[in-house]
Formats: C-alpha cells, sequence, structure tokens
C-alpha cells in the first residue's frame, strides 16, 4: 500500500513538474530576430523544424525520441524536417537522397533504414553511386534514384535548406526551430528530453523577445 502510495506521488509530481516547465530565453532556446520566412514553404504555427543530416549520429540517437514525441502532436502542428549539409561532401549526398526519399513519399519508410544502415551496419553511403545500389534492395531502381538525385529541382531544394539553416544560425544537428522565431537543440536545453519539452512549451506560447 505505501509502495503504491509513493509510485502515485511520484507520478503526480512528474506531471506537475512537466506542466510547471518554462523555458528560459539564452538557457533552453535562443529568440531569433527578426522572425525569419524565407526559404521554403511555410507554415502557420505552430511549426516546428528539425535540422538534421542521416550522416548526424546525434540526429540518430535523437530518432527514438522524435518519433514518440510526434505520435503526441495535434494533427494542428507542422513538423518539417530540413537537412543541413554543413559543406561536408557526405552530408551533401545524405541531403540530396533525403529530397529524392521525400519525392517518392518513402522518408518515413527508408530514412529509418538509411539511418540503421551508416550508425549501426557503419555501410560506407556517402557518393551516389553508393546510394543509388544501396536502394536497389528496397524498390527503387538506379534510374530512379539517379534521376531524381541529379535534378535540379533536388539540388535547388538543398540549396534552400542550406540557406534556411544560414539564416536560422545552425550549427548543430539536431536542432528544431519553432514558429521560425526560437532556436533549441539539445545541448542548450540540456537533453533531448529537454529539448522536446522546450519545442512544446514554444509551440503554444510566445515568449517576449528580447
Amino acid at each position: 500500500m505505501l509502495r503504491r502510495l509513493l509510485v502515485l506521488i511520484l507520478s503526480l509530481y512528474a506531471i506537475v513538474s512537466y506542466a510547471a516547465f518554462q523555458p528560459q530565453p539564452g538557457v533552453h532556446y535562443i529568440t531569433l530576430t527578426p522572425s525569419q520566412r524565407i526559404g521554403i514553404s511555410m507554415y502557420p504555427a505552430p511549426v516546428a523544424l528539425e535540422f538534421f543530416s542521416y550522416g548526424c549520429s546525434s540526429c540518430y540517437a535523437f530518432e527514438p525520441y522524435l518519433q514518440q514525441w510526434l505520435k503526441t502532436l495535434p494533427r494542428s502542428v507542422t513538423v518539417e524536417l530540413v537537412p543541413v549539409t554543413f559543406f561536408k561532401p557526405g552530408w551533401y549526398a545524405y541531403a540530396k537522397t533525403f529530397y529524392v526519399l521525400k519525392d517518392m513519399h518513402k522518408v518515413t519508410t527508408l530514412g529509418p533504414v538509411l539511418y540503421e544502415a551508416v550508425h549501426q551496419q557503419g555501410k560506407n553511403l556517402s557518393t551516389e553511386t553508393e546510394l543509388a545500389t544501396f536502394f536497389t534492395r528496397y524498390g527503387i531502381s538506379r534510374n530512379q534514384f539517379m534521376s531524381r538525385y541529379d535534378s535540379t529541382q533536388v539540388s535547388d531544394q538543398v540549396i534552400q535548406a542550406q540557406r534556411l539553416a544560414n539564416q536560422f544560425h545552425v550549427q548543430y544537428t539536431p536542432t528544431i526551430v519553432v514558429n521560425y522565431r526560437y532556436r533549441t537543440n539539445p545541448s542548450l536545453a540540456g537533453s533531448f528530453t529537454m529539448m522536446l519539452k522546450t519545442v512544446d512549451w514554444l509551440l503554444w506560447n510566445q515568449p517576449a523577445r528580447s
């Protein structure tokens, strides 16, 4: 009986603590001034942009947290993935691959497969040829992959994504920008969990700008 009561008290404390959490500017997130709305098709708030790369080990580690969090969001929230390159050749290839998969509506199914291959299986998939060969195992022909990979549309999308990362001063992945005004990452917030708690709060609140 005492054990059950203790569990109940701790559970209630956790709920209250979460509800009472209010992130602090400069501590858990950075306020971007001014609000910058360029580079991609914009969506009405609430919106969250995750800047990531398939080549980023921290992004891979963050994926389970992200997927669980996505299940808790109401349909009114838009979450967009934005691949960054940081001018690394391998990450440029991954950014183009993201837009190939997006064009084929396969980000949800094959994005995790690519993450696993790179970070769990240690596969070298940092060039167009290697990536095209890899995806033939999953029903995408070399021609289907390479025609999109080499397209002007995909190249332009990567350029737009990089411009957006520069505009929001993204220097770390994963980074999440909320409502085009606030930027946070696990280093700033303290952990993946704290970053998502910060994002949750920012989605529904408009802190005064500093």
